[in-house]
């Protein structure tokens, strides 16, 4: 993340990768690292469009002993796309949610906000900051 000019989108650091059919980028996963919490997104580009996202949170189970517990709380949540609009949200247990809801804008608006700006670090699926 630091390479590529992200060192602010998580605490532990984290990763971007670009999957690609030639210089068109069809997927990216951004792993994050938190000193409490981790995730991973990925997002899938169909002619440059986004048309699904794949969030995974993962959390530990406080203990009161350990300050950083194992993880062992996973959430998974699926974004699916159209036009850049939020069509279908399925969330924790694969339960659907409303797409009609300010929350669901807010979500739409961050998904598409974090694909172009990660997008944008890695033009041609090459990144534009090469690391030392």
């Amino acid at each position: 993340m630091d390479s590529l000019g992200l060192e602010r989108q998580s605490t532990d650091g984290g990763s971007l990768h670009a999957y690609c059919d030639g210089t068109t980028i069809r997927l990216l996963v951004a792993d994050y690292y938190g000193e409490t919490v981790d995730g991973t997104l990925r997002f899938y580009f169909d002619h440059d469009s986004l048309f699904f996202v794949f969030v995974e949170t993962r959390r530990g189970h406080p203990n009161g002993k350990d300050a950083y517990p194992k993880r062992t709380m996973i959430e998974r949540e699926r974004f699916y796309f159209t036009s850049d609009r939020l069509i279908r949200w399925l969330g924790p247990k694969n339960k659907p949610q409303s797409v009609s809801t300010s929350a669901a804008k807010q979500q739409e608006d961050e998904l598409l906000a974090d694909a172009r700006r990660l997008r944008a670090t890695m033009p041609a699926c090459q990144p534009k900051y090469a690391p030392e």
